[in-house]
């Protein structure tokens, strides 16, 4: 059974919700990380389209979360 090490773990608290994106894109297409959650209240489909590509190019593991009910698009990732 896989555990969680913390000091294996990076924390980023970006100042904007663009630069959190911006963070994740990077971690995903570094190969660096083996997954890459990101807590979002609003993402559009072409950013969503991006970090999925990403985390495909990269073999990463990408959770998005956001809180329920501020999502009001239905994203096909």
């Amino acid at each position: 059974m896989n555990q969680l090490t913390l000091s294996q773990c990076l924390l980023l608290t970006p100042s904007s919700e663009t630069d959190a994106l911006w963070c994740a894109e990077q971690c995903l297409r570094s190969g660096a990380c083996a997954s890459v959650l990101l807590w979002h209240s609003e993402i559009q489909i072409h950013q969503a389209k991006r970090l999925q590509l990403a985390a495909e190019n990269s073999e990463t593991l990408h959770l998005l979360f956001h809180p329920p009910h501020t999502q009001s698009l239905s994203l096909p990732v």
